[in-house]
Formats: structure tokens, sequence, C-alpha cells
């Protein structure tokens, strides 16, 4: 197995003696399952079907062999999934095994009784589960019952600020570091967008996005300002980060950059990343914050800014407080999405055998790679893949039949894999910021159960979370705290009191 998350690896091998369960199945008396997966309408018919080609048969095969569970895979479509599985829980149709992202369709489906409780099949068919996934299960347990089987998520990292070094280094500021971490407190980048302003290097040096669901763009500076002397866990659990304890402070400072002309002036009128993007490579910005990733692929915004400018750097940073304390950014829950069983489903343990056999290293290994030899080489740290073998299967929508493991779940790994086809010119940054997304860094608050106001006013609120945000930032500086205390209350009246006091009893009842 190589290096493939060998710890886990291990562990499951020192188990498996006295814990693996015999499945109850035998060629005479075979079990069955039906099990989702996703159609993202992008298979040839050469290729096959999202149901029947090479992929989906060595799953049926190997499973097969292994427990006599004859298993049917059937299609959803990945656009409206959730209305699709909805729709077939609704009439009594839905497969053994489905799974979604959204946290509110296991508190509801399990609220209204529609999911099978997980728990007694896991303790007797599920011993590698329980060790691969054992930091998961909790959070697929609510309402007294283990409702889902939340899948390992491999990478954690969400968010990262970048900078242009070249021209820090024109205005001779000096970069600190905190264990390789570049640390800028908000008052240092004020006087840089100022200077980088005044001497001619960049008129509009700083741009913003404009988002829906969450301000990935804004958050790693607003978040600089949080005031931890009144900062609560209730309050990360119950409200808007908006509305958390110092947070207008950094609308305040974002607003005043604007005001003074920091800030590209028409950012807030795109609705898509194509103008943020070729500011990027035209270097007419040299600072902004973003998921860490992005920007940094090959062939996207930043090589295309080295192509043009061969003496550009950027690195990647954290923006800090006064006491260097960096911005506190949210990071990916380490569980990805829910795996499911209909309350319906009369195989509910060949389900838990399915995803204990999915939980086995060399199972992940092969879906998620293809064949050694044929697909990839192990170059000492991680999976090569091949790209000279004629004769390789096309790999199609491959990962949408991992259910457990979202990703590699050994980090050493991951990383390595992902410098494997990385242009140099990028290879440092892109692991500053990979780390600089886990600097300092909060895990969202989950419940137990579902929110119900969230989901009757969720939309709304969101679509008026980025009026806040736009409305907050463009308004003039005098109207600044005017404008922002009249936009949270507007929030608050459309819905968001309700989903806060829902949230506040759950919690203190937690």
């Amino acid at each position: 197995m190589k290096k493939l998350f060998a710890l886990l690896l291990a562990v499951v091998m020192m188990l498996s003696v006295a814990a693996v369960a015999e499945s109850p199945f035998t060629e005479e008396n075979p079990g069955s399952l039906r099990v989702c997966v996703y159609d993202r309408s992008n298979m040839n018919s050469d290729y096959g079907t999202v149901t029947d080609n090479f992929w989906t048969n060595w799953i049926k095969e190997n499973f097969y062999a292994a427990t006599h569970i004859n298993i049917e895979f059937v299609a959803i479509p990945r656009s409206g999934s959730g209305t699709a599985i909805t729709t077939m829980l609704a009439a009594g149709n839905c497969p053994d095994i489905f799974f979604s992202y959204d946290s509110t369709m296991l508190y509801d489906y399990a609220a209204q009784g529609g999911l099978a409780n997980l728990e007694d099949a896991i303790n007797q068919y599920g011993p590698e589960l329980k060790v691969a996934l054992k930091e998961m299960l909790p959070y697929g347990y609510c309402y007294d019952g283990q409702y889902a089987v939340p899948a390992r998520r491999g990478e954690l990292g969400h968010l990262s600020s970048f900078i242009r070094l070249d021209w820090l280094e024109k205005i001779g500021y000096e970069v600190k570091y905190d264990n390789g971490i570049a640390v800028i407190p908000y008052s240092d980048l004020e006087t840089i967008l100022t200077t980088w302003k005044e001497e001619g290097i960049c008129e509009y040096p700083m741009s913003l996005l404009v988002e829906n669901t969450e301000a990935e763009s804004m958050s790693p500076i607003y978040l600089a300002f949080i005031d931890y002397d009144n900062f609560t866990e209730e309050d990360m659990a119950t409200l808007p980060d908006v509305m958390w304890p110092g947070v207008k402070n950094g609308f305040e400072f974002l607003n005043r950059l604007y005001n003074n002309g920091l800030i590209q002036p028409d950012w807030a009128q795109y609705s898509d990343e194509v103008a943020w993007k070729s500011w990027i490579t035209n270097g007419q910005i040299g600072f902004w914050a973003h998921a860490y990733w992005r920007e940094l692929g090959l062939n996207e915004s930043v090589m295309s800014l080295y192509a043009n400018d061969p003496t550009a750097k950027v690195i990647a940073c954290t923006i800090s407080n006064e006491d260097g304390v960096g911005a506190m950014i949210d990071q990916y829950a380490p569980y990805g999405m829910y795996i499911m069983v209909p309350a319906t489903s009369e195989h509910v343990n060949e389900a838990i055998i399915y995803l204990n056999w999915q939980c086995d290293p060399k199972v992940f290994e092969t879906l998620q790679y293809g064949f050694e030899g044929e697909h990839w080489v192990y170059d000492g740290k991680a999976h090569d893949s091949s790209k000279k073998a004629e004769n390789a299967r096309a790999r199609i929508s491959t990962g949408d039949l991992i259910l457990v493991y979202n990703g590699n779940p050994d980090k050493e790994v991951l990383m390595a894999e992902k410098f494997r086809n990385m242009d140099p010119s990028i290879a440092d940054t892109y692991e500053m910021a990979f780390n600089t997304a886990m600097y300092h860094t909060y895990i969202p608050y989950v419940f137990d159960q579902a929110i119900k106001a969230q989901g009757e006013y969720g939309s709304a609120l969101n679509e008026k979370l980025s009026e806040v945000y736009t409305k907050s930032i463009t308004c003039s500086i005098e109207s600044f705290s005017d404008t922002f205390d009249a936009q949270i209350q507007e929030y608050l009246d459309m819905g968001g009191q309700a989903v806060i006091d829902e949230k506040t009893e759950a919690y203190e009842g937690k």
C-alpha cells in the first residue's frame, strides 16, 4: 500500500483479525443493495453509463466476491439531487444508500422518521468503519440515533489572503513570519495599500467579490477584528459572523479602504469572477483573499500574471489584529457528505457491510487512482498518474463512487499529490496558502438537530447578507454606522432573529 494513509491501514489491520464481521449472506442466499450514484451527464457511449461502466462493474464483482451481496446502482442527477432524493423518499422507492452534504436533510428526515437508525448494524457489521470513521460518526448522531455515516473529508483548509511580495519590496516593507505564515496587521495593510496608490504602483490595489452565501473575499479581513474579550462559543454557534463582537469594525475598515480609493470601485457590479481574474492577471490589484487554491492552478490567474510580468511574486498571508492574532477564518468540518439509509429499506445490514468494505484502503486506492502500472506509479510519496498509458481505462466520475472518504485523508500524501504536477513557479505560494488556510481557524458549530427557521428563511437571508456586505462597504464613511445597523436590523426582521432564537434555544439545551 506504500504510503497511502499507512497509520489508518495499520490500525485496521491490527483490529481485523478479531473484529471483521462475516457477511451473513451466501451464494445460496445472497444479499442485495441499491446505491445512489450521481449522473453528471459527462459520459459518452464508449465509456458506458453512470450505472454500467468498468468501475461500477469492478465494484459489483469485487464486493460480491467478498460478501455475496449484489449491488444495483441508481442514477440521480447531480443538479437538483436533493429534490430528486426527496421525491424518491416520498414515493417509497429511494435506494438503500443515498447521500447529501445538506445537514438540514439529515435532521428533517430523521425527525420525521424517514431514516433508519444505523447504530445496531454498525456495531455488528461495521468494525473497520468504526475505526476509520471514529471521529466522524458523532456528526451523524442526532435525536438519540445514528442516522447517518458522515464521510471523512481529506482536506480541511479553506481560505487565505494573497499579496504581491515584489510590490512590498518596492516600498521597503518587510514581512514578518510566524512558523512560515506571513502575518500582516490590518493597520499595516492599510498603509501598504495607501503607499502603493500614492507611489503609482497600483491605482486600486485591492478588490472584493460579490457572493451570496459567504464573503470569502472579505471574511479573511473583517474576521481579524474579532473582539475576543467579548466573544463566546455561543456567539459563534448562534450568530452570523457579521454580528460577532468587533466585526462591525472590520466592515468599517473595508468601508474606509473603499472610500479612500484603495478598492476597485466597480467590484460590486460583477456577479462572476471574470473581471476579478483579469485584475490579478493584468497586475491591477496587489491584495486579495479567497479560497486558498483559487487562482493558483495551472494556467490560472497567478501563472498568467507571471507570464505577463516575470518580476511578479505572490505570497499567501494572513491579516492579523494589532496583537498579531490572525483572522479567525473558517475551515471545513472534518466530515464530508452524510450517507443515509431510508427507514423503509430492508437492507440496512447490507448498506453497512458495503460502507465497511469501502473503508478498506485498497478499495479506496483502486477507486481513487485506478490500477498501479496502468493508471499510476508510486514516486515514493504519492500516486503519480500515468499519462502515457494508451490502454489505460478512462476514469470519469470515479470519485462519486467513493462514499466514505471525500479525498485522501492522509495530509502528507494529499500535499505530495497536489505538488505532483504543479508548476514550480507557484509551488511555494501554493504550499504557503495550504498552510495559511489552517493557521488560525474555527470549525463552524454543528447542531444535533434541524434549525427549522434556517430552512424556512435561509435562502433569503443569504441574499440579504450579500446586500449587507455590499451596502456597508460602498456607503459613505459618514453614513457607515447607520447603514450597517439598518442592514443588520433588516436581516433580523426578515427571519434572522427567528434563526438566532432557535439556535440559541438549541445551544442552551445541548
